[in-house]
Order: structure tokens, then C-alpha cells, then sequence
């Protein structure tokens, strides 16, 4: 369970626990759980049994030795069914079509809302006007999860979002769809998500990291752009979030363009526990998490 490993499994999206040591492996299913990844079988490797146990939550394999044929053991048949099996899952996914993602690799934000059965809803503006738009809350992102998450593969190479959203929506839409490149549209045109891990005391941008104001054991990241240079998307391979505490959590704030502010999030993925995203007059929105402590959408109260 270590920080390189921790950064290799933030990579996969399900794994098999083979332990030697029994007391270790409920640590290895948190280590597991913490990096989102669903666990397909426990094995315990008993190099000094005589049989394997396949009928139990914590299957036994017995005596594992290197260059030893082992393809006949029960237990390693189990495994090798439960992953065909869930192959076979797979590939008839991946026969079913995303209605809200076209040929092109366009995700298009009202065809997802229409998925989720949303719909615009009528709102008054400070000036009075009347308006309809979509109001997007934290709890959807529990549905949007529902329905992409561990089905990355079956999405284009490369998903362009297209739609108005707030930037912990598009941040959240891309975690779901990592590892496949995102690319999110602007007056630039479609802008690639830039993952540039954490490191330092972050570059390309002016930080400012403190304790949160309400909120006990979260961390602020601010970012604040130079309003005289204008931020263009190539500045973005430049640009590096700092670096946290392994299991930090993060309430990112600042003004900037969505793809910024899904670049910076991505930069604490495999790192942090969660991030979260914070808008005026709401608060602080989980778009990404890796621990069950921290549910995903809920909101983190109060100013940062």
C-alpha cells in the first residue's frame, strides 16, 4: 500500500486481492475502496495448505510457487470465471449506445440532463427577468455515477462536454470518464483537461492554500488569475495545482474557465480523499471522491 501503488491502482478500476497475511487483507479492501476500485475477488495464499477454498468470501489458494503450474486449481478457476464473467458483462455493454454521447465523442449536457429526467425549470433573476434553465444539484452527480461509472471503456477516445454547467458538474463528468481524454468546449473551442499532478507549492498561477473557514479538516486551494494577462488554453501544460497531504481534502475556489478548474482537479486524482468545488451562495460541492466518508455531491457549508 504504497504511494506508488496508490498512484498505478488510481489508474484501474477494479482489482483482485491476493495476501498472504489474513490480518492484512481488510486494509488492502480499504486501500481498494479509498482508490474507488471494485474488488472482483480476496484470495488468501496459503503457501503451506494442502487445498484451495472457493466457497467462502475470502477464498484460499494453496502453496503459490513461481514456475509451478497452478492453472488447475480450484481457486484459480474461480478467478478466472469470475473475470470472464465479468468480460462477457462488459462486451454486451458496450453494445448499448449512450444516448447523450453522439458518433463524434460530443457529451451533450441536455441530452444527459434528459437521461437523468431533469428538466428546465423556471427562475427569477435579481433584475426581475424570468427565466428557464437547467439547476443542476449535488445529488445528481450520485446519478451521473450510477450511470458512468466503470463504463469509461466503452466511451470514445476522446469525449468533447458541450453544454452550460457549473465547473464541479464538469469536473465530476470527467473524473467519470477518466482515462479517456476529455475535452470541454469554450470560445476557444474544445479544450483538452490538462491532469498535471500536484507538486510543490503549485506553478503557472498565483495559489494560496489555508485551513478552511467552517470546515474541520478540509483544505482551501485558491487560485487567482492575472486579469490583465488573459488565460489562454495552452497555458494550461504550465500549470500545476500544489501539492497536499496524501488524503487531503480540497475545497478548490477561484474565477476561471471550467477547463481550468477541471484541470486543477484532476491534479489531485490518486492523491486526495476528495475535492470539492466551491460557488458563491452554495457552498462547496464534492466532485470527486475516493473515500466513503466524503459522499459524492454532498455540499460542504459556508465560505472558504
Amino acid at each position: 500500500m504504497s504511494n506508488e501503488n496508490r498512484e498505478i491502482m488510481a489508474c484501474c478500476d477494479a482489482a483482485i486481492i491476493l495476501s498472504g497475511d489474513v490480518s492484512a487483507i481488510s486494509s488492502w479492501q480499504a486501500f481498494c475502496q479509498e482508490l474507488g476500485l471494485k474488488v472482483f475477488a480476496v484470495l488468501h495464499s496459503d503457501y503451506c495448505g494442502t487445498v484451495d477454498v472457493v466457497d467462502s468470501d475470502i477464498m484460499v489458494v494453496h502453496h503459490l510457487e513461481r514456475g509451478e503450474d497452478c492453472s488447475t486449481r480450484p481457486a484459480i478457476q474461480k478467478v478466472a470465471q469470475i473475470i470472464l464473467d465479468k468480460a462477457e458483462k462488459q462486451e454486451t455493454a458496450m453494445t448499448e449506445s449512450f444516448s447523450f454521447i453522439s458518433g463524434e465523442g460530443v457529451l451533450s449536457i441536455p441530452s444527459l440532463a434528459t437521461e437523468l429526467g431533469k428538466t428546465e425549470i423556471e427562475r427569477e433573476l435579481p433584475n426581475g427577468k424570468k427565466i428557464r434553465q437547467l439547476v443542476w444539484e449535488g445529488q445528481d452527480l450520485v446519478s451521473i455515477a450510477d450511470l458512468l461509472h466503470h463504463r469509461s471503456v466503452e466511451m470514445p477516445a476522446v469525449v468533447k462536454i458541450d453544454g452550460a454547467a457549473p465547473a464541479w458538474l464538469v469536473s465530476a463528468l470527467t473524473h467519470e470518464c477518466h482515462p479517456r481524454n476529455v475535452q470541454l468546449n469554450s470560445p476557444d473551442g474544445y479544450v483538452d483537461v490538462v491532469c498535471r499532478k500536484a507538486r510543490n507549492n503549485g506553478e503557472g498561477l498565483e495559489f494560496a492554500v489555508r485551513p478552511h473557514a467552517t470546515a474541520e479538516g478540509w483544505t482551501v486551494v485558491e487560485f487567482k488569475l492575472n486579469p490583465s494577462v488573459p488565460l489562454a488554453p495552452a497555458d494550461l501544460t504550465n500549470i500545476v495545482p500544489p501539492e497536499l497531504p496524501m488524503g487531503a481534502k480540497v475545497a478548490l475556489t477561484g474565477r476561471g474557465p471550467n477547463w481550468l478548474v477541471a484541470s486543477l482537479v484532476m491534479g489531485y486524482h490518486g492523491r486526495t480523499k476528495a475535492v470539492a468545488c466551491f460557488q458563491p451562495g452554495t457552498g462547496s460541492t464534492v466532485c470527486m471522491t475516493h473515500s466513503a466518508e466524503v459522499p459524492l455531491g454532498s455540499v460542504i457549508p459556508g465560505n472558504v
